[in-house]
């Protein structure tokens, strides 16, 4: 298994060496080895480009976070740091995934630049 995941020109001793070093600083970092290693899978290509991948990810976070929205540090110590990636690169940040899952209402101003982009 390790023969497929890695790459030949890494010995199996420095993956390991590598993957331990790696774990031992999530856990001096105060990181839930254990959540973050339930949760790492690899995901296929375009996960995050989806919509409802993020949408149910997002429900999720709040749901294990007693219902309310999630920090970015929340997120990243509690394994989902794609998340936060996905929502600065694909979504222009957590506050509008977060504001588009739970509904906020755009403001004026939101609403005038959005009009005003697509020449209305």
């Amino acid at each position: 298994m390790i023969d497929k995941i890695i790459n030949k020109s890494i010995s199996r001793r420095n993956f390991v060496r590598g993957l331990t070093a790696g774990l031992i600083g999530l856990t001096t970092m105060n990181f839930d080895v254990e959540v973050i290693a339930n949760r790492v899978v690899p995901l296929p290509l375009g996960y995050w480009k989806d919509w409802e991948n993020v949408e149910r990810e997002v429900r999720e976070a709040i749901e294990k976070n007693n219902g309310e929205m999630p920090l970015k540090k929340w997120l990243e110590k509690n394994g989902y740091s794609g998340l936060v990636d996905a929502a600065y690169n694909h979504y222009d940040g957590l506050p509008n995934i977060f504001d588009r899952v739970m509904g906020a209402e755009p403001d004026k101003l939101e609403l005038f630049l959005k009009g005003y982009a697509e020449g209305v």
